[in-house]
């Protein structure tokens, strides 16, 4: 929804952080490389999937040179990707919690994420099967 907004810098921390998030539950699934796509075409950039880097750097990338609107972009779209797949893991979440501290947001702000995103979710459902049957 957001990612257009971010730097094309910040676009590429964003897809390997995304990708590393997939990573941590073992099971880099379809929903969540469909997600990827999805990300690259909203961001206007190549579709691809960047190798594994290593997250830590990616993450001091990100604090030292983003806004605080664009960690928040970077938080609450990483919070859809884990949902996707309807299977939200504590691995995933650990990731995402850990990540928000480190990038200053707190606790509220992961919960307040979650819980639009799962709103948006449980709405795209109803819409689908409204639509689609």
């Amino acid at each position: 929804m957001y990612l257009a907004l971010l730097k094309e810098n910040e676009k590429e921390q964003f897809l390997s952080l995304a990708v590393a998030l997939a990573c941590t539950d073992g099971d880099f699934g379809k929903e969540e490389h469909f997600m990827i796509t999805q990300y690259c075409d909203e961001m206007g950039v190549e579709d691809h999937i960047p190798t594994i880097a290593d997250k830590n750097l990616i993450i001091d990338e990100v604090i030292k040179n983003s806004e605080i609107q664009n960690k928040k972009i970077f938080i609450f779209e990483l919070i859809g990707l884990a949902m996707a797949d309807n299977s939200y893991e504590e691995s995933e979440r650990t990731f995402l919690n850990d990540t928000a501290v480190k990038f200053g947001l707190n606790e509220n702000y992961v919960k307040n994420c979650e819980n639009i995103i799962s709103e948006y979710l449980q709405l795209q459902n109803k819409i689908n099967n409204l639509v689609i049957g």
